[in-house]
């Protein structure tokens, strides 16, 4: 059985997911869209921050089937914001890097996203904005313990565990 803090902290983030999709993700589901579907996006920002990564490991940090990625990076690469790469090594294992184009669209996004943002949490006072803050911080301390569940971060873990 679960401890009951950990079925309170699920409860509690569900609540924080609901809200956020209320209050704050909906606001700005329009951004872009002429140019990247929100797929595409999520795709695009994971391949510009790790660079160089191979299509499995896309699909693991996207926690989406095979099919449904290489669809969505067909559509990149159509829009030149992908390269496919293979090596000499492994012919089978696709490699995707992204294109000039796709950092300067990452920049654009993110710039607009944070305005968005920073206009919805300027509405608050003060004092809520600063406790907003921190809040934010620990929770984003919090996440960043958690692996996300690929087999890079499996490997790790079972490194340190020997």
């Amino acid at each position: 059985m679960l401890e009951p803090i950990a079925q309170e902290m699920g409860r509690e983030m569900l609540r924080f997911h609901r809200l956020y999709g209320e209050k704050i993700s909906r606001r700005f589901r329009q951004l872009h869209i002429d140019r990247l579907s929100q797929t595409e996006y999520l795709l695009l920002a994971i391949i510009v921050e790790r660079k160089h990564l191979p299509m499995s490991e896309l699909c693991e940090r996207a926690m989406m089937r095979k099919q449904q990625v290489t669809q969505n990076v067909n559509q990149l690469e159509n829009k030149n914001l992908v390269l496919r790469v293979r090596t000499s090594e492994n012919r089978r294992v696709v490699w995707l890097e992204p294109t000039e184009q796709a950092y300067e669209i990452a920049r654009e996004v993110q710039q607009a996203l944070v305005g968005e943002l920073s206009r919805i949490f300027g509405q608050l006072k003060d004092d809520s904005l600063e406790e907003s803050l921190q809040a934010m911080r620990t929770i984003n301390r919090i996440l960043e313990r958690f692996p996300s569940g690929t087999a890079e971060e499996k490997e790790e873990k079972e490194e340190k565990e020997v």
